[in-house]
């Protein structure tokens, strides 16, 4: 059996190649990893009968949803705020809603594609996402690591005591 001198500097080359960096001390470069991507927690909220509270380290909000529709119909919401260092409340209010399109795929097959519409609760400086669930609910979606959502079932948004609920 003959052996080439190709054959034979690859078996040997080869094992040399991948352990020289380490023998020799060399710097090797780890593969750059992509990160993490964010945490997401979801709440439902009843429209009906729920009020989502909202904390973060420096804020409580007070969220009621009004009214109720279908797909696509617009979900107005108000909203109280207090926050850590600042004198008084914040209120205000606003609407969400999902706007799509349809795309035929085939004959008798369509696909929904989300164009534009208004998916963000903005509450003050802090906005949740949102979405459509059922003509009477949806979801709040948030970072768990910086945010925390309880649904309550109370309807009353004035006679909610915000203070009671900050922890600082």
């Amino acid at each position: 059996m003959k052996t080439s001198i190709k054959s034979l500097s690859r078996r040997l080359l080869t094992p040399v190649a991948l352990f020289a960096p380490i023998l020799l001390g060399c710097p090797t470069r780890a593969p750059a990893l992509a990160p993490a991507p964010p945490l997401r927690a979801s709440a439902m909220v009843s429209y009906n009968n729920n009020l989502a509270v909202v904390k973060t380290p420096g804020s409580v909000s007070i969220v009621k949803f009004i009214g109720s529709g279908g797909r696509g119909d617009p979900v107005a919401y108000e909203y109280r705020q207090i926050t850590r260092g600042k004198k008084g409340e914040q209120a205000g209010s606003g609407e969400v809603f999902e706007r799509y399109i349809t795309v035929p795929t085939g004959k008798n097959k369509r696909f929904h594609v989300a164009n534009l519409g208004q998916l963000y609760v903005e509450l003050g400086v802090l906005s949740l996402q949102w979405s459509f669930g059922w003509d009477t609910g949806g979801y709040l979606y948030y970072d768990p690591t910086v945010v925390t959502v309880e649904v309550r079932r109370s309807t009353d948004l004035e006679g909610f005591d915000l203070s009671k609920e900050a922890e600082w």
